[in-house]
């Protein structure tokens, strides 16, 4: 996958289109996020703002979730009143979508709240984006919208989007190019190419086994030998960088610009790792690209290799 093909890129970019084709109308979102952009910065939520999002002309709510009476919702709101923490983002994440869901007692709301109020930290969770990702259950709602916003987060970093929101906006449209009605060739194409989401996948599910990463890995040897060096690529990859990090300031600020082959040169020159274990990175590295750029002549000890590095 090129990342300067970017087409998740181009699926955000085309969902207005895709809204109108799909509703009749064009959905505006950041119509929305203006009418109670208010929220945050008061750190006070009444159930006027939430019916600005409910009511709003700019999508169409009441096709998928239940409208909300401020009956309900309506004293649970006013004992939220200025202790609504939007200032500590995503440190603290996990106490606003607890306090949230506590009024609410519904996590889909609690998302589509959070997404208008503060689009740079959340998305929308529903059943599109969660099946292309196959999103990690956790043990309540909230920790598994907790491990879905932590996928988009990785997401929204690897292909370069600055907000949350608009990672969700285009794994939506990801989802209806692969699944809807109207299936865009070139786009499934790309969804099924993408090693990392698939790698992203590939972790989700394995969570179900209780396994590690290098465990996932390995245990893919025999059934999918470049899915198994994929995914030990990613993972050496990031153990690589993560080590140069912890080592040396200078890494942080400039390691993006750098290769991962310059970076293990530098750490083997400041003496975090010896010749020999250079050597054996070098290699790892070789094996990484091969399976990253899909350049073939991979072999199974070659593989075995890698994911030793990172076990």
């Amino acid at each position: 996958m090129d990342k300067d093909r970017n087409y998740l890129k181009t699926c955000f970019d085309s969902f207005t289109k895709v809204t109108e084709q799909k509703y009749g109308r064009p959905f505006d979102l950041r119509a929305i996020e203006k009418s109670v952009a208010h929220v945050s910065q008061n750190r006070t939520l009444n159930f006027e703002d939430v019916r600005l999002i409910q009511k709003s002309k700019y999508w169409t709510y009441e096709k998928h979730w239940s409208s909300l009476s401020e009956e309900d919702s309506g004293p649970g709101l006013e004992r939220l009143n200025r202790k609504l923490d939007f200032w500590n983002l995503p440190r603290k994440e996990d106490v606003l979508i607890k306090q949230l869901f506590d009024v609410f007692r519904h996590i889909g709301i609690v998302s589509i709240i959070l997404r208008f109020v503060a689009p740079k930290y959340f998305g929308i969770t529903s059943p599109p984006v969660e099946k292309i990702l196959d999103v990690r259950r956790g043990s309540s709602d909230v920790e598994t919208y907790i491990n879905y916003l932590e996928n988009l987060r990785e997401i929204g970093n690897y292909y370069g989007f600055s907000r949350i929101a608009d990672v969700d906006m285009a794994l939506w449209v990801l989802h209806e190019c692969c699944f809807g009605e109207k299936a865009d060739e070139r786009m499934i194409k790309e969804y099924n190419n993408d090693i990392f989401i698939k790698t992203l996948r590939a972790k989700n599910l394995a969570h179900l086994l209780n396994i590690s990463d290098p465990q996932l890995a390995k245990s893919l040897l025999d059934v999918n030998l470049k899915l198994a060096a994929q995914i030990g690529g990613i993972c050496f990859e990031q153990m690589v960088k993560k080590t140069a990090q912890k080592s040396n300031s200078s890494f942080e600020s400039n390691g993006s610009e750098q290769s991962l082959e310059d970076i293990i040169n530098r750490l083997q020159a400041c003496g975090v790792i010896d010749e020999l274990q250079k050597g054996k990175w070098q290699s790892a590295r070789r094996t990484r690209n091969k399976a990253i750029h899909d350049s073939g002549g991979l072999t199974r000890r070659e593989v075995e290799i890698l994911i030793g590095q990172i076990e």
